[in-house]
């Protein structure tokens, strides 16, 4: 249980994609309220798919999962660019979706495991999932204290906010175009990447005496050396 915690905190803050999405949610936002709502839909979502996914053993490509989070990251991007939406419902409904995607993306890393099955199961996926809700919580305190410094020394943090989304929709269009060509790349067959065959053009080439003729001709060799008459010296008289 509590290495299923760890591995979800140490997820949480390892995944750069999970990270930028939260740091644009809260630039988006605006206000302190606005961030805590759009953050719990964002939640909500990845946890929804996690335990349903991590439980009833969905098989979803991790590649293509990837690759729609980057997308996330990419709009994210764009959203701040393009400043406070007239109606955050519509901006609340994708965030959601895309959390949905992020639980998915959990989902796969720990269904990389050797799971159990069972209540042990659900046990370990909580953990996992508890784990990854105080990571994103120890991320998000670090966020806010750094929005609270730019804010201090910025004269506008909507201004100082544009940048940053450039820049989030940048590394998550090239990530999305990235991890998608991995995504639909086909997988090399087995008979293309194993090793070459050896083509014999015929038997191996073998003596002209056959073993079965050179045994028949040892008997004679042997005759012919015992019939063959031993020389001897004889002395002068």
């Amino acid at each position: 249980m509590g290495d299923f915690f760890g591995l979800g905190v140490r997820h949480m803050l390892a995944g750069w994609d999970h990270l930028l999405f939260i740091v644009g949610i809260v630039l988006l936002a605006g206000s302190a309220g606005r961030a805590a709502k759009l953050i719990s839909l964002f939640v909500a979502g990845h946890s929804l798919t996690l335990l349903i996914a991590s439980i009833s053993g969905w098989q979803v490509s991790a590649e293509v999962v990837d690759a729609v989070i980057a997308v996330s990251v990419a709009y994210i991007g764009l959203r701040i660019v393009r400043g406070c939406p007239e109606r955050w419902s519509w901006t609340a409904l994708a965030i959601f979706a895309f959390g949905l995607v992020h639980g998915l993306g959990l989902a796969t890393r720990l269904q990389a495991l050797d799971l159990p099955s069972g209540a042990a199961l659900v046990a370990r996926v909580v953990a996992f999932n508890v784990g990854v809700e105080v990571g994103q919580l120890a991320a998000l305190s670090l966020f806010v204290l750094i929005g609270l410094l730019v804010r201090r020394y910025a004269a506008n943090l909507r201004s100082a906010a544009r940048p940053v989304g450039i820049a989030l929709a940048a590394v998550g269009a090239t990530a999305a175009v990235i991890l998608g060509s991995e995504a639909v790349r086909p997988a090399d067959s087995p008979a293309a990447t194993g090793p070459p065959v050896e083509c014999t053009t015929g038997p191996p080439a073998s003596s002209s005496t056959t073993p079965a003729a050179e045994a028949a001709t040892q008997p004679e060799r042997s005759t012919s050396q015992k019939a063959r008459p031993r020389l001897t010296a004889t002395s002068r008289t």
